[in-house]
């Protein structure tokens, strides 16, 4: 076996447990998310980190939103109120774009600025390999949709970024998600302009967010094109089976809490379990152990990789003998 052929088999074997980064990341499954909203209704549970996108991945997601509020509270500990920076972002999504094998959705914000600073942060997120990025049409800086006291561009410039954004979307074979928060502002009538604009410029999807009744929700769900729904669990959107959804119009579907909300609760359940019991007796009621970590983010996929590196080797060394 020559070294090519060692290297090449190794390799192959790395591919075939899908931990090769590079390899994942060249992947777009723009096509593959576009064929599953086509299909059938799309959910895409919200993800922070790696290990969060693993844990979603192997409990059977079929896609991953990569939520802007859960970056700002896992990658710098702050509040969803624009204070992420755009290579932030990036960081943080590259790694979960390249272990993910997933279509996964990266929240744009509001492009981080203008029309320029739209076209950079759609290139950014384009070459990560994404599937989708979201891109709103809040003032820099934006807050969490949920938030109160939010102000959004006039509609020529949210169709400037629109624009632009579909521009370098298509030089990735990435989805657009076009998302306004003018509800909130200038009523019903000012977002289903928006989105009929954004359709009508060619964005995949458009998301009206924070909705605030059945009357809102219904008269969203008539738009022309795919939808998107924020369920936004916990917050004055109304929370509704998913199949009502669909029924009414939606057919991409994402919830950026079924991560974040276990974590915050969980975490402070646990420690508050250990402190009143002076010991880590509670931490048992989990029935794990730290081998359980590693393979929820892939363990035994490396210890193949690992076994087949030394079978190839051992290989190479018996035929060179």
């Amino acid at each position: 076996m020559t070294e090519d052929v060692f290297w090449g088999s190794a390799l192959t074997a790395v591919r075939r447990n899908g931990q090769y980064a590079a390899d994942r990341a060249s992947r777009r499954k723009s096509d593959t998310l576009a064929e599953m909203l086509d299909d059938d209704l799309v959910f895409a549970p919200g993800c922070f980190d790696c290990l969060s996108a693993a844990v979603l991945e192997g409990a059977g997601a079929q896609a991953l939103f990569v939520s802007g509020a859960g970056l700002a509270a896992s990658v710098a500990g702050l509040p969803d109120l624009g204070l992420l920076s755009l290579q932030e972002v990036t960081n943080a999504a590259t790694n979960i774009v390249a272990r993910s094998g997933l279509p996964v959705i990266v929240d744009g914000d509001n492009g981080f600025g203008n029309e320029l600073n739209t076209a950079r942060t759609v290139a950014a997120i384009g070459q990560l390999g994404a599937a989708a990025i979201m891109i709103e049409d809040q003032v820099f800086p934006k807050r969490c949709g949920h938030l109160a006291q939010k102000s959004v561009i006039d509609r020529r410039q949210f169709a400037r970024k629109l624009k632009v954004a579909l521009e370098i979307c298509s030089e990735f074979n990435m989805l657009l998600i076009a998302r306004t928060d003018s509800l909130s502002i200038g009523g019903i009538d000012e977002a289903m302009e928006r989105s009929r604009m954004a359709h009508d410029l060619g964005a995949h999807l458009t998301f009206v967010d924070a909705p605030r009744d059945m009357a809102d929700i219904e008269q969203i769900g008539g738009l022309p094109g795919h939808k998107m729904y924020n369920v936004a669990s916990g917050s004055t959107t109304p929370s509704l089976p998913f199949r009502d959804l669909k029924d009414i119009g939606f057919g991409l579907i994402v919830d950026p809490a079924v991560s974040l909300y276990p974590v915050i609760d969980g975490i402070r359940k646990a420690f508050a379990a250990v402190v009143a019991e002076g010991s880590a007796l509670p931490m048992t009621s989990f029935g794990m152990a730290p081998r359980d970590i590693f393979r929820a983010v892939g363990l035994d996929e490396w210890l193949d990789l690992e076994n087949n590196v030394a079978n190839d080797f051992r290989a190479v060394t018996s035929f060179s003998e």
